[in-house]
C-alpha cells in the first residue's frame, strides 16, 4: 500500500525526447523551407524570404545560437515579448 501512495504521490512521467535532444542542422534547414513567405517581420526587420535565401553558412551560424541557447536553457527576454492586434473577419457562421 506504501509504494502504491507513493507511485500516487510522486508521478513519474515519461519525457518526451523534444525536451533533451540537441537541435539538428537538418531539421533547421527543413524548418527554414517551410516559412511562411508572405509574413510581416519582426522588430529585428528580418523577414521569412531573407531567411529563406541566406547561404547555408547563415543556416550553420543560427544552428550554433539556438543550440547554445537550447543546451544553456535560456531564453532572450525580448523573445518573450510579442504585441498581438486582434482582427475582426466578420461574423463567421
Amino acid at each position: 500500500m506504501c509504494a502504491l501512495l507513493h507511485r500516487v504521490e510522486h508521478p513519474t512521467l515519461t519525457v518526451d525526447p523534444l525536451f533533451y535532444e540537441d537541435i539538428k542542422l537538418h531539421e533547421l534547414a527543413a524548418e527554414i523551407k517551410n516559412l511562411n513567405s508572405d509574413k510581416s517581420p519582426g522588430d529585428d526587420g528580418f523577414t521569412n524570404c531573407m531567411i529563406e535565401a541566406a547561404s547555408p553558412k547563415f543556416t550553420k551560424i543560427l544552428h550554433e545560437v539556438f543550440s547554445t541557447l537550447w543546451v544553456h536553457k535560456i531564453q532572450p527576454a525580448v523573445w518573450q515579448m510579442s504585441l498581438m492586434q486582434p482582427i475582426y473577419k466578420g461574423a463567421q457562421w
